[in-house]
């Protein structure tokens, strides 16, 4: 409010358009985890996918619904081809890891289109292989393979060392050096039970999140 006031001339009349609203608030995927002292875990991962969704309000309720008939194909060959009864193919990955036991180890999530899958696995890794904190495994590099043997990678004083990406180049990938803690790789929110009960909460730097308890 302040920042749009100060757009406001007291002495005279003026013209304003439209901002861009991509720079405020994405048009994207929205991830929460939530994890109690008796074990409870939950998951959700939510979207209206583009701007607006299908930019229909439902009447007496406030919400928009979503524009998710754009992950069909159209067309009559994919399997993902619209059809009655079905739902289409998404890479939404709300994620609930339980130990061997049955007993609740971690919740976690992500938004990041196609990009889910990759980010949720490694954070996994890191933490379940590596020893991480989910913290650090938020925090840790990414990388991911979009189809067509390009790899997208974060580097900066994080990031992978270049004696890895050098080895992906001769190995024939073409790669993308996606700078540090990019959107692009989403935006994960997760929770670790530790080994004493206490809860551990992450969130990731490379969008809007905040890990909470009470």
């Amino acid at each position: 409010a302040k920042m749009l006031s100060e757009k406001i001339d007291l002495e005279k009349s003026g013209a304003y358009e439209a901002d861009d609203p991509y720079k405020y608030e994405s048009g994207s995927t929205t991830h929460i985890s939530i994890a109690d002292k008796k074990g409870n875990m939950v998951a959700i991962t939510k979207t209206i996918n583009y701007f607006w969704g299908s930019k229909v309000a439902i009447e007496g309720y406030g919400f928009i619904a979503n524009d998710e008939m754009d992950d069909f194909v159209a067309g009559t060959e994919s399997v993902n081809r619209i059809e009655g009864n079905k739902r289409p193919l998404s890479s939404m990955t709300p994620t609930i890891v339980l130990k061997e036991d049955g007993s609740p180890f971690m919740t976690l999530g992500s938004p990041g289109g196609t990009r889910i899958f990759t980010t949720v696995a490694q954070v996994i890794s890191h933490v379940i292989d590596h020893g991480m904190t989910i913290q650090e495994a938020i925090d840790a590099p990414r990388i991911t393979d979009n189809l067509g043997n390009k790899i997208h990678y974060e580097s900066g004083e994080m990031g992978f060392a270049p004696e890895v990406i050098e080895a992906l180049q001769a190995m024939g990938h073409e790669v993308n050096d996606r700078g540090e803690w990019n959107l692009y790789f989403g935006g994960v929110q997760g929770i670790v039970y530790q080994e004493d009960g206490a809860l551990h909460g992450g969130a990731d730097p490379r969008r809007d999140g905040k890990a909470l308890g009470f």
